[in-house]
């Protein structure tokens, strides 16, 4: 598919006074045409982020760039077992525990992002929750409010004005947290496993 596109240069000049450093950018357009633009297959089969707000237990399969700059991440939904089992460790017992295991009975799911900001992938076990964020969801959040945000508001130059109003998407996974900004919506599909 040939689009065409705009592509706008943000160059960045810096003033320093006294411990103040203050960037300034000025700002070149150019024109391109005829240029192919990478767009994801939508489909009929596509999901809505919101569709996913109550889905509480998911293990982060892959994360993949399948063009430059855009986000395809694969995510197995998992379920908690009911039948209790017993961990023994040294001469320690510990019963009633119940193992989270993967939903073989569901489709994976796949979450592609036409273009980012910004994407982290986290140790689920160095993060912190604070009254600080704000936001929606359960396993799959839509942040109003958070440190992330604050970090690609002070680490970047994106804003409203460019490259336009955006989000921060968070998957909060059994092992991993997975942070998005996208000015994107994301395009998500149920897949079947290729084995």
């Amino acid at each position: 598919m040939n689009d065409t596109a705009l592509i706008i240069l943000l160059i960045p000049t810096a003033e320093i006074s006294g411990k103040i450093y203050k960037k300034t950018y000025r700002m070149v357009e150019i024109l391109i045409v005829n240029v192919p633009i990478f767009h994801f297959n939508k489909g009929s089969d596509v999901m809505d982020f919101l569709d996913l707000m109550n889905v509480e237990k998911v293990y982060l399969m892959n994360v993949e760039e399948p063009m430059e700059n855009s986000l395809r991440l694969t995510f197995v939904r998992s379920k908690t077992n009911s039948v209790p089992e017993t961990l023994k460790i040294a001469d320690k017992v510990i019963d009633n525990l119940y193992s989270i295991n993967r939903d073989y009975s569901i489709p994976l799911l796949q979450i592609d992002f036409e273009t980012y900001i910004g994407y982290s992938v986290l140790n689920e076990s160095f993060t912190s929750l604070d009254d600080y964020e704000e936001f929606v969801g359960k396993a799959f959040r839509i942040f109003k409010k958070s440190r992330y945000l604050d970090y690609i508001m002070v680490g970047t130059f994106a804003s409203e004005e460019y490259p336009g109003p955006f989000k921060h998407y968070e998957i909060a996974c059994l092992n991993h947290i997975v942070n998005i900004v996208s000015m994107s919506e994301p395009i998500i599909k149920e897949i079947q496993e290729i084995k």
